[in-house]
């Protein structure tokens, strides 16, 4: 058995387990427990019609697959192969999909990113549409639930709600539909990660996108509005010129206040700003300071969080500690996808072994 699939398999095996023994000793139980395994069932599938839905009308239009996850399973493309995985991000248990465009300037860009975001409500309105006709030809009660969380999902989806950060399907669809700034904010945007997702080196970059970034992070009075543009700049400037003087595209990101609502975007900064402190700075850097920079670390990007995890460990010198955190950093590292800018956190990762563990 893969390993990465073992513990989602363990945890089926072991909620069996556990139904056999509650019905064996009480039989009383049989229904409401076999009711909520297909409740379970119904969800997976009502969570993986949706997000297939993303990525039947993405393929489409030509864009490539990243990687879509429904519950605690997540399929991948890496290196040119689908790869079935555990899905350890628990806050895409909902269901993510991510497809991107490829090349970066591709044309028609803004009518291919509306077909993408639509395709996964659409999906949803249709099943429930589908599950509804076979409940009525069958009378099967699963299938009417199959047809009232589809439309759950597709209500929750579809209309232009404003969510603070994270936005619905409905408001990315009505923000493209529009022909004003932050439609330009969001396609340009969608412009570089396509870039960064693509297998080339960061220092290989199209120049004319990293110009663009330049001008507009000097036009950008809210940092946090641009933060995916310094991100980007920081692996370009990195992998041309070296880390630390390419840290002020980072340095920015980490003086801005820590708040609920962007603490996860500020997570990568937070710990590749970890990494160069003590690759550069050594012995002067203190247990206190790596803490204050840890805290908006996000369990998202399991990679990071254990790289500064092991950083934390060895400023307070508990190496057990730091080498198990490094040995799940590593584990992580080995499973991301082929993507360019990784290349150049591998190698980071290289010198920040030997420093740690010297």
């Amino acid at each position: 058995m893969p390993d990465i699939l073992r513990r989602p398999v363990i945890g089926v095996a072991g909620a069996l387990i556990a139904t056999i023994l509650l019905i064996s000793l009480d039989p009383s139980w049989k229904a409401d427990v076999l009711l909520a395994w297909k409740l379970a069932g119904v969800l997976l599938v009502v969570l993986f019609v949706h997000e297939l839905g993303h990525v039947v009308f993405g393929s489409l239009t030509g864009m490539k697959l990243h990687f879509f996850t429904f519950g605690p399973f997540s399929i991948t493309m890496k290196d040119g192969r689908l790869t079935f995985n555990e899905n350890k991000q628990w806050l895409f248990f909902g269901g993510v999909a991510s497809l991107i465009p490829y090349p970066w300037n591709t044309p028609d860009l803004k009518r291919k990113l509306l077909l993408y975001t639509v395709g996964g409500p659409v999906f949803s309105f249709l099943g429930a549409i589908i599950a509804f006709g076979c409940w009525r030809l069958t009378v099967q009660d699963w299938l009417s639930w199959l047809a009232i969380l589809n439309l759950v999902i597709f209500f929750a989806t579809a209309p232009p709600l404003p969510n603070g950060m994270f936005r619905t399907d409905g408001t990315i669809a009505l923000l493209l539909l529009g022909n004003n700034g932050r439609a330009a904010e969001h396609l340009h945007l969608t412009q570089v990660t396509a870039e960064m997702m693509s297998g080339k080196r960061p220092k290989t970059w199209d120049t004319a996108l990293v110009e663009s970034c330049e001008a507009r992070i000097r036009g950008e009075h809210d940092k946090m509005q641009s933060i995916g543009l310094y991100l980007f700049l920081f692996y370009y400037y990195s992998d041309k010129n070296g880390l630390l003087p390419s840290i002020s595209y980072i340095e920015p990101i980490v003086r801005e206040p820590v708040t609920q609502q962007n603490s996860v975007f500020k997570s990568s900064f937070h710990s590749s700003y970890m990494m160069y402190r003590i690759l550069y700075e050594g012995e002067d850097v203190t247990a206190a300071e790596m803490k204050a920079l840890f805290q908006p670390v996000s369990l998202l990007d399991l990679y990071s969080y254990y790289r500064s995890l092991a950083i934390v460990k060895y400023t307070e010198h508990r190496t057990a500690d730091m080498r198990k955190a490094l040995h799940k950093a590593e584990k992580q590292l080995k499973q991301e996808t082929a993507s360019g800018y990784m290349e150049l956190e591998r190698e980071w990762f290289d010198r920040l072994k030997r420093r740690l563990t010297c």
